[in-house]
């Protein structure tokens, strides 16, 4: 699976490795809307925790994040939105020093996942979407490399 062939050891999350990461990951993609908004609430405490920073995890994170909330049967696709638009938020507002070198790049690879939420059925999943969308400097832009319009 795409998800095992990154080092997470080599990574960092706001504590420390992010081998961790992938175990949540699969977890808020399980059937058990329990265990899976429980899985949610570690993810977005070890990839955004406070803010000030977009971490290395955040960033090998992204891809992932986005198509778990493209992913009509996913009970936490609401909160992987709102980790996104809490992570790009942060992206367009933290210091040079505390964005991950990574993100930039994984946010431009990871927008086409993006297009599935803001034409979903579920008009909570379009409005976390929207909130992504928010907080971009360029919502148009974005909305472009989804292949919609402005």
């Amino acid at each position: 699976m795409e998800l095992d062939r990154i080092n997470r050891a080599a990574l960092k999350h706001n504590y420390g490795s992010a081998e961790d990461v992938p175990a949540l990951l699969r977890r808020c993609a399980g059937p058990d809307r329990d265990d899976a908004d429980g899985a949610s609430d570690e993810l977005l405490n070890l990839l955004f925790h406070q803010g000030g920073r977009v971490c290395s995890a955040a960033s090998a994170a992204l891809p992932f994040v986005l198509r778990l909330a493209a992913t009509p049967r996913v009970p936490s696709r609401r909160a992987m939105l709102e980790l996104v638009a809490m992570q790009a938020a942060e992206a367009g507002r933290a210091d040079a020093r505390f964005l991950d070198p990574g993100w930039s790049a994984a946010w431009t690879q990871a927008l086409p996942e993006f297009a599935g939420p803001l034409d979903d059925p579920e008009p909570k999943i379009r409005r976390a979407a929207a909130d992504v969308l928010g907080v971009c400097d360029g919502p148009g832009e974005l909305l472009g490399a989804c292949g919609l319009s402005a």
